[in-house]
């Protein structure tokens, strides 16, 4: 197997070998499936992989310390796989934005073409007054068939751009909505249609700078507690409808109070509130007596939907990555005093 020398491998017991085994196994199909050569990410994570794999392979390593390594492996998966994430979104934009680019050039080409068109009409008009004030008859008969001839070609070029700028703005028009749809649907939650979080981040930093003004502005989390129960209980399509049933009462109290409503993970909705904390105190109240007092009915079973909600009035001196890390230390700790069976 992988064991240095054989008194290590008896020592221990054959449900740890099998389990490091399995680690080993795992640890080498992520470098035959997932590592690209060259890529900055992937020799990150294949040291990473190194130091894991050195750990696990030591005789003299204990029980504790592989544990520690096998926590190793998950994270460094993680980190790795939100890497590869950002790196396929940062190459959609750099898609989207050649496109834009694009776009623009094609349209700059047709403005272009238009102002030829504008100065050859100033040419001809400048040999016409050079027509009226010249006496030579040949002279007089030469540019007269050039005009006729310039203003044959300009006329031309009239209907011909025409043409074109008709054909080509419609295919403006048509690229540019598909790239708003795009846009919209890469920044929109596909089961709730709230904004996700690559859409709402801009929002909130907008709403970080206001506050330097004394604008007043609420953050907020809202965690469904027990979705996993509900789907173990009920199946996946019930836990669809619990998330569903939260973002409707979202919308309901929140939405129609001008909050931005977003989902930041299959259980966690995320909620920008204009106001302090006076403001949205009374909203979120009745968003939650809602919650309790009417449950969500699936299957002719009613299912309680339970949830925790923390909010934190905005400053000047946040980022956005701050803001909601402190909503989350702050979901943590109130989730951390809750019975074991919320």
């Amino acid at each position: 197997m992988f064991w240095k020398n054989e008194k290590a491998k008896n020592g221990a017991s054959e449900l740890e070998s099998a389990q490091i085994g399995f680690a080993l196994s795992a640890l080498r199909l992520f470098r035959a499936l997932i590592l690209v050569p060259g890529d900055p990410v992937s020799g990150e994570f294949d040291s990473a992989l190194d130091r894991i794999e050195e750990k696990l392979t030591d005789p003299a390593t204990s029980p504790k310390e592989i544990a520690k390594a096998a926590k190793a492996l998950e994270d460094a998966v993680g980190r790795f796989a939100a890497a590869q994430q950002a790196a396929v979104r940062q190459s959609l934009h750099a898609v989207h934005s050649g496109l834009r680019e694009l776009i623009s050039s094609v349209d700059r080409s047709l403005k272009s073409a238009s102002e030829l068109r504008e100065a050859t009409e100033g040419a001809r008009s400048g040999l016409e007054k050079l027509e009226e004030a010249n006496t030579y008859e040949q002279v007089l008969a030469g540019i007269k068939r050039e005009i006729g001839s310039l203003g044959d070609a300009v006329k031309a070029h009239k209907n011909n751009e025409a043409v074109i700028r008709k054909v080509c703005s419609t295919q403006i028009d048509r690229l540019m909505d598909q790239l708003k749809e795009s846009d919209k649907l890469s920044r929109t939650d596909s089961l709730t249609k709230f904004t996700n979080r690559d859409g709402f981040l801009p929002h909130l930093e907008a709403a970080i700078a206001k506050t330097i003004d004394g604008d007043a502005y609420m953050l907020g989390i809202v965690d469904i507690l027990g979705l996993s129960r509900i789907n173990s209980e009920h199946g996946h399509l019930a836990g669809d409808a619990a998330i569903l049933n939260v973002a409707g009462c979202l919308k309901e109290y929140f939405g129609k109070s001008g909050a931005l409503l977003g989902r930041l993970h299959g259980d966690q909705f995320i909620v920008l509130m204009r106001g302090d904390a006076r403001t949205v105190q009374p909203v979120e109240a009745k968003f939650a007596a809602a919650l309790e007092e009417f449950p969500m009915s699936y299957q002719g079973k009613e299912v309680l939907i339970n949830h925790l909600t923390v909010m934190r009035l905005l400053n000047s001196l946040d980022s956005s990555a701050s803001a909601i890390d402190d909503l989350f230390k702050k979901l943590a700790s109130e989730k951390s005093r809750l019975p074991a069976a919320a």
